[in-house]
């Protein structure tokens, strides 16, 4: 198993968890809307679907994210060559590290994005309510800076191994001339 295989296969495996999550989730809302008696008739079709549209975002992100998978590896492995029949069997701990922020990265841009469409659904339909747009701005911002972040995450991984490196040899002591 080369770098580019691990890293596919990491992000079937959050695809998988964000698939998995979406369908759980709809499931939830599905049972609760047919159980609650007076819940069906106080809700129209719009407010159902205003329930549900966000979180078809993370099925959509997550078979995106299991079909884009080789793609996105090459995108997390920056170019490295694996080719090479010797290489399938050395793979560095940077190698992994930079995998795993990267799927972590991918996470926090699923697990946001459904409460981001929420949100702004929200805004919308409540924009003509006098400060309630305002009352469900402070979410928003939260959920955007942690779609950000996981952007930030998945981009700079390189750059967070290296800091993460450069933490783990901070304190010690370069000798010179020892071996």
């Amino acid at each position: 198993m080369n770098k580019r295989d691990i890293a596919s296969l990491a992000c079937k495996v959050i695809a998988l968890f964000l698939f998995i999550q979406g369908i759980s989730i709809m499931a939830n809302l599905l049972s609760y809307y047919i159980t609650v008696p007076n819940l069906r008739g106080m809700m129209d079709s719009e407010q159902v679907a205003n329930m549900v549209i966000p979180y078809i975002f993370l099925l959509i992100f997550g078979g995106l994210l299991w079909t884009f998978s080789d793609k996105l590896a090459l995108i997390m492995i920056k170019g490295d060559s694996d080719s090479s029949w010797s290489e399938n069997f050395n793979i560095k701990a940077i190698d992994v590290q930079r995998i795993l922020f990267s799927i972590l990265g991918l996470f926090f841009m699923g697990n946001s994005l459904p409460k981001i469409v929420s949100a702004l659904i929200n805004m919308y339909w409540m924009s003509d309510l006098p400060n309630v747009s305002k009352s469900l701005m402070p979410n928003t911002i939260g959920e955007i800076s942690q779609f950000l972040l996981g952007v930030g995450i998945f981009l700079g991984s390189q750059g967070l191994v290296g800091l993460l490196k450069a933490i783990r040899n901070l304190g010690m002591k370069r000798e010179e001339g020892e071996s």
